[in-house]
């Protein structure tokens, strides 16, 4: 298998929010609204930490994994997997990042990279895009359409793209510019299936499109408000 698979990835599961009845809807605005279609009233502050567990699925190469994605407030993820005998992840922890590719050593991550995962790992992103993209435009939308994105564009000139239901506001998609050893690279996310775990919703199907290999992740478990530090130590 190609290093790039699982250099590329970079699981987030994003949260979301609603616009109010006196408000013009604005592109932070539908950031905003997946929030609260997420979270509901409570807003984000009510979660603090959430674990998933599941597996992760790459058809093409007949592969399939346990694996565990942990996210906490307010920068602090991980995601561990186990391939044919061989651990593989990525995490972020105290303002440090790391990766680990099929049969390689833990690297630590510096330049590019190290910003990307960063911005991944800010459990507060989508509350504040503002602070990692110089422009955001919503896009039009043409009379009848299901989803509706926002075009962010980064100081550096990479484009990426938000795509949310129209009817739920939630997240439907995002293609995102992603640093990896081989390059940078468009890397799809489509978010599925979400359902309600301890009064929040979120996407049980994750669907990463990747130069090399689409990469499906099924969430089965998930625990709400249960880790602390102890549960990211730097590998």
């Amino acid at each position: 298998m190609k290093k790039a698979t699982f250099a590329a990835i970079a699981v987030s599961f994003l949260i979301v929010g609603c616009q109010t009845a006196d408000k013009p809807l604005t592109a932070q605005g539908l950031f905003d609204r997946h929030i609260e279609a997420s979270f509901g009233s409570a807003g984000l502050e009510s979660v603090q930490s959430t674990e998933l567990k599941g597996a992760m699925v790459i058809a093409q190469f007949g592969l399939r994994a346990d694996v565990t994605l942990r996210s906490m407030a307010p920068d602090s993820t991980s995601l561990k997997a186990e391939i044919m005998g061989t651990q593989v992840g990525n995490g972020c922890s105290n303002g440090a990042c790391w990766d680990q590719q099929p049969g390689q050593g833990v690297q630590n991550l510096s330049g590019d990279r190290l910003d990307f995962a960063l911005q991944q790992a800010d459990y507060y992103q989508l509350t504040r895009m503002a602070d990692y993209y110089e422009t955001l435009v919503m896009d039009p939308v043409e009379e009848g359409a299901t989803t509706r994105s926002v075009t962010a564009t980064r100081a550096n000139g990479n484009v990426d793209t938000y795509t949310f239901d129209i009817e739920t506001g939630l997240l439907a998609s995002n293609t995102v510019q992603t640093p990896t050893p081989q390059g940078t690279f468009a890397i799809t996310a489509n978010y599925a299936n979400y359902q309600e775990f301890d009064g929040i919703q979120i996407a049980t199907e994750v669907e990463q499109v990747t130069p090399v290999a689409t990469i499906k992740i099924e969430v089965e478990e998930v625990t709400v408000n249960s880790l602390s530090a102890d549960d990211f130590p730097t590998p």
